[in-house]
């Protein structure tokens, strides 16, 4: 009996050690693959027009719809709602992302693009794809989200509007960094 306990115990804290590996392994890869994203990728400037809800589970946080959230395609029934598509991104004229093309299959070499998805077909002119960003949703903490809701809210009653969200893109994955208004990160507002 003493060798059997013996011979369980070998084996319950190298299995328990890497268990405890096993679950600090994921979220530490998940945050190295934000921060290299971040470091490394390429920023664009998203023009939003913002909303801000609240999710009692993750707190406060800004829905952000973009400009850049529709392309023009030679036929929309060639797409399906909620499918992956891969959404080359270019800088225009004022400085802001803009949409390239829209690609079914993950583009190669040195393109600047984002993993996405289809939100909706115009199935009149049949030539209009909308796009849905995994990037929808800036968090931001409790006590700024009230002072940022309200800088939203002039910001869109104002014909200059000027919001727009800094985005890392490198290689299909996408990093939002921070929401500017007017020249204002939202981080900053106290």
């Amino acid at each position: 009996m003493d060798a059997q306990k013996k011979n369980i115990n070998r084996w319950v804290i190298p299995a328990f050690i890497l268990l405890c590996l096993a679950q600090l392994y994921l979220p530490l890869k998940i945050v190295a693959d934000q921060e290299r994203v971040v470091s490394k990728g390429k920023v664009f400037r998203f023009k939003v027009a913002p909303l801000d809800p609240n999710d009692p589970f993750r707190g406060k946080y800004i829905t952000l719809r973009y400009e850049a959230d529709s392309a023009k395609v030679k036929n929309v029934n060639e797409w399906m709602r909620n499918s992956k598509v891969y959404v080359l991104l270019k800088t225009n004229s004022q400085g802001y992302a803009a949409i390239s093309s829209i690609s079914s299959r993950r583009p190669d070499g040195q393109a600047d693009y984002v993993e996405a998805t289809v939100g909706g077909l115009n199935l009149e002119d049949k030539s209009t794809l909308y796009i849905e960003y995994p990037f929808a949703r800036f968090y931001m903490e409790e006590t700024k989200a009230a002072k940022a809701e309200k800088m939203f809210l002039d910001t869109l009653r104002s014909p200059q509007n000027n919001a727009y969200a800094r985005v890392y893109v490198r290689e299909g994955h996408a990093v939002i960094d921070d929401v500017i208004i007017n020249g204002k990160s939202v981080k900053d507002i106290r």
